[in-house]
């Protein structure tokens, strides 16, 4: 352009824009296309780690998040975003189980972490008996005061109990409360086995409920196949606990089946205290627990929803395999996690203003009980009777601005954090977990979770084996445990190898510009509940006839290592480059 003329002015003019948006850029207020025309099209963001000027929690990582994908709060002290607007999607990892002195025992197993992730930095736990529910809502709940509160639901379905007539339409339908096949396992269901090829019930004498049984009532939104509750009580036989009496109630609490059971082997205690069951109310009975599988096959179909409390021990009892279950120790969890779990009279009396079992159990009594804590659920919705952080869902915060989440994890889970235009997507495994989230990373959606539970699970179910149930008390036999070797077992070693891959295949599979961020949670707190659960029935019980155990310093010892060790988690946060 000459000199003075029309092109010099649009090329001042230019560079005047480009000064500006260097500027921006610069302070780290440039949105993503200034980068790109300062930079070029292979501008790339990055990630760095500083030294935290204090302990990092959870809610640390929290609005480091909410700041890599906003740009709003302050920048987090401890980690810089260099061209944070460049960061186009944000995938984060919740790795249960995996606490810090895990992933350095076996950091040489875990290559791909290393190779890709850099040097992690160290954060605390919730506390050492946290359950990665908790964990969750620590990371998805943007904090307005630290104060709880617990969700008493819509207006007419609060703690005074459910309030006829229901409403015409629930939140969610009903079977959005039943358990995953993952869970059913977890809690120790009858489950069918594969066997040549095919599935066979796990035992003779097992039978499984059957489809085509009844027709479905089109309900809004749902197809209504029955919702039955049951409770069944058991005598004390030769051959150990049977079932002596059944009781099935409908929606409406009317009950639909009510049979006395004469067991297969002579009864040696009645458990009158537990079961309401006496010798008088035996004599005559000639129902056989093979008579009342019949009827229940003819009552209920594969899809109808059957409601229990601690359901698998009743569908042990009945020799009964059910796809389709609601159960209220789930629906209702206790506030220390599994293994622990709320007594059926505890929940009546906090939600329903009911008291049960006053002297003795009343089969009707509990399965109308039951009953009405699964629907006060259904109809108060997912969060019902639950302690909630106060304060605002991460995920609503994104969705007021119209960024998407892509949300990959158990149903359980998806109940509370999926809302607005979020995509919810169910998985009951961990492979199941990172399929999905793979195909996720194609998705528009500026957020992609995920977690992954086989190692949480597999100390749940170390600590659920080593407990024994003897004479209607649980003990544990802790020096059996071998409590000091858990992190060395070899399928605590196979989950973390695959892991591993997993981690690193979703890290391959990111497009340049994605952050990804891996957090380790919460230790081996099943490990942790167990010991401090032991500790407090010896000490108590000491002075009593038969004392377990002593305590000792070493016993101790190894509950205070644990403590301290499962509350130490690991934040990794990288950038594909």
């Amino acid at each position: 352009a000459a000199p003075g003329g029309p092109g010099a002015e649009v090329s001042r003019q230019e560079r005047r824009r480009m000064k500006k948006k260097r500027k921006r850029c610069e302070q780290g207020k440039g949105i993503q296309q200034d980068y790109y025309d300062i930079y070029g099209d292979g501008a790339r963001a990055s990630v760095e780690i500083k030294k935290p000027s204090a302990h990092l929690r959870l809610r640390d990582v929290q609005r480091a998040l909410l700041y890599a994908l906003t740009g709003e709060l302050q920048p987090p002290d401890w980690v810089f975003f260099k061209h944070r607007p460049l960061m186009h999607k944000v995938v984060v990892v919740l790795a249960n189980g995996m606490n810090a002195s895990l992933f350095h025992q076996h950091r040489r197993k875990l290559q791909m972490i290393n190779a890709r992730l850099g040097e992690p930095v160290e954060v605390g736990a919730e506390n050492s008996t946290v359950h990665p529910t908790k964990t969750t809502a620590a990371l998805f709940t943007v904090s307005s005061g630290s104060q709880h509160h617990r969700n008493s639901g819509p207006s007419g379905l609060g703690p005074l109990g459910l309030q006829r007539p229901l409403p015409k339409k629930p939140p969610f339908p009903p079977e959005f409360y039943t358990i995953s096949a993952e869970d059913m396992r977890f809690n120790d269901y009858p489950m069918p086995v594969f066997h040549e090829g095919a599935l066979r019930v796990p035992e003779e004498g097992y039978v499984a409920t059957q489809p085509n049984v009844r027709v479905p009532v089109e309900r809004e939104g749902w197809r209504d196949y029955g919702i039955f509750a049951i409770d069944c009580e058991m005598c004390l036989t030769e051959h150990g606990s049977e079932l002596t009496r059944i009781c099935l109630v409908d929606e409406d609490c009317s009950v639909v089946y009510d049979e006395l059971v004469k067991p297969a082997s002579p009864i040696k205690d009645y458990l009158t205290r537990f079961s309401g069951i006496t010798a008088e109310m035996m004599q005559g009975v000639t129902t056989t627990l093979a008579d009342v599988q019949q009827a229940l096959l003819k009552l209920l179909d594969e899809k109808s929803i059957l409601v229990g409390h601690s359901l698998e021990n009743d569908l042990r009892s009945l020799k009964l395999l059910h796809p389709t279950c609601i159960d209220t120790t789930v629906l209702y969890p206790h506030h220390r996690g599994p293994p622990y779990k709320m007594s059926l009279r505890g929940l009546a009396g906090r939600f329903l203003g009911r008291e049960i079992q006053r002297d003795a159990h009343e089969c009707s009594e509990d399965a109308r009980t039951t009953m009405e804590l699964a629907l006060l659920k259904i109809y108060s919705g997912p969060n019902f009777g639950e302690q909630l952080k106060q304060g605002t869902s991460l995920v609503k915060i994104l969705d007021k601005k119209h960024l998407k989440c892509s949300l990959v994890d158990r149903q359980q889970t998806l109940r509370r954090l999926a809302t607005g235009t979020s995509t919810a997507v169910a998985c009951s495994s961990d492979e199941e977990a990172h399929s999905r989230v793979l195909k996720e990373l194609s998705s528009p959606s500026r957020l992609v979770w995920t977690q992954f539970m086989a190692l949480n699970h597999h100390f749940e179910n170390t600590v659920r084996q080593s407990i024994s149930t003897k004479a209607g008390s649980q003990e544990v036999s802790i020096e059996d445990m071998e409590v000091g070797e858990w992190a060395n077992h070899e399928e605590v070693v196979s989950i973390i190898e695959g892991f591993d891959k997993k981690v690193g295949e979703i890290y391959d599979s990111l497009s340049p510009n994605s952050l990804f961020v891996l957090v380790t949670g919460q230790g081996n707190t099943a490990l942790v509940r167990m010991l401090q659960s032991s500790k407090f029935k010896r000490m108590r019980n000491q002075d009593a006839p038969n004392p377990p155990p002593v305590w000792t310093e070493a016993l101790d010892r190894t509950l205070v290592q644990e403590q301290l060790a499962a509350q130490k988690g690991l934040v990794f946060l990288a950038v594909k480059q």
